[in-house]
């Protein structure tokens, strides 16, 4: 099969031919037909977060069909359209994630436990099915994280694929959203997804200090940490969702003074999984897709999603069949 690997940290993915896996008991081989480009890809690759045993394959936002079945799966036939949980618990109890600890889907094939999977409604094309895995079940489990409740006042720092996503939900319960983003057509789409306010982060800063009840960090570095404390209100609640391998400049006095809440927000359940899809499938989840690329394109999509040139997901396509895909993409090239 082919596929992208991490075989240096900090070098390029580099393109191979390598052996299908076999699926195991319980587990379930799965044929890729898309999967979103994440910045825990970019982690990965850079050694940065995440430092799994190489040579490794990343992704871990796939849509697939199921092409085999391991011993003792009965519940799945060959054929089903399905997104997989990222988190897969052993029986010791071991934390394995697809495509961080455990090879993933930038490649035509990959396995998954059985238990682990979700159906992809009839609606939704596996496209956008497949960022429910992280963006999309990410979101969810982060607005619950965040108790959203009709009437807040919403800020979301960062407004890519995640942040898209949190901006529907949170509009969908009734709250007031600003979108804060160095990126201006991401503030433009901002506005078109339903942010009643669009901020650059220093006027953020400067014209709007303590009056959230709640802010999303997206970003996770130092000066997103301390811009959020510069935004929300006494007692209000900080969700951090990005990754960013920073300290946060709080000091323990000022979030003692000001009672404030900080949560952090990873992913999400099977359920809140279940739950991204069916929003989908109700059109009330939206994924921002910046543009779909052939597996050959992955590394420099990673530059790209590096330096701030993509607004939205990225997305690997590896079948351009018009029952799978909603848009045509060239598979012939590698």
């Amino acid at each position: 099969m082919r596929a992208a690997t991490v075989r240096r940290v900090g070098a390029p993915l580099e393109l191979s031919m390598l052996p299908r896996p076999i699926p195991g008991p319980a587990e379930v081989l799965v044929r890729t037909i898309a999967c979103g480009i994440c910045r825990t890809d970019l982690h990965v690759r850079e050694g940065t977060a995440y430092r799994p045993s190489l040579p490794h394959i990343p992704g871990h936002e796939p849509a697939g069909v199921i092409e085999a079945l391991g011993s003792g799966v009965t519940n799945w036939k060959v054929g089903e359209c399905v997104v997989p949980h990222l988190f897969e618990y052993g029986d010791d109890g071991h934390l394995d994630v697809l495509g961080v600890t455990r090879d993933g889907a930038f490649a035509e094939y990959f396995v998954a436990r059985a238990e682990n999977l979700v159906r992809i409604p009839d609606n939704v094309s596996p496209v956008h099915a497949g960022l429910a895995a992280c963006a999309g079940v990410t979101a969810v489990h982060a607005i619950n994280r965040g108790n959203i409740r009709k009437g807040d006042n919403v800020a979301i720092i960062g407004v890519g694929g995640i942040g898209a996503l949190l901006i529907q939900l949170s509009c969908k319960i009734g709250a007031r959203v600003t979108a804060i983003d160095v990126n201006h057509d991401a503030l433009a789409a901002a506005r078109e997804e339903g942010a009643t306010g669009t901020s650059t982060p220093e006027s953020a800063g400067e014209t709007k200090g303590r009056s959230f009840d709640r802010v999303f960090d997206l970003v996770g570095s130092s000066s997103t940490s301390q811009l959020a404390c510069e935004l929300i209100r006494d007692r209000g609640r900080i969700i951090v969702v990005g990754e960013g391998d920073a300290f946060l400049t709080m000091t323990s006095t000022v979030i003692a003074q000001r009672e404030l809440e900080i949560a952090g927000s990873r992913n999400g359940s099977k359920e809140e999984l279940a739950e991204a899809l069916r929003l989908m499938s109700e059109g009330v989840l939206r994924p921002r897709i910046d543009r779909t690329i052939q597996l050959c394109q992955s590394d420099p999509a990673l530059n790209d999603m590096a330096s701030g040139n993509a607004n939205g997901r990225i997305v690997i396509v590896f079948d351009r069949s018009p029952s799978e895909l909603s848009s045509s993409v060239d598979q012939d090239q590698w």
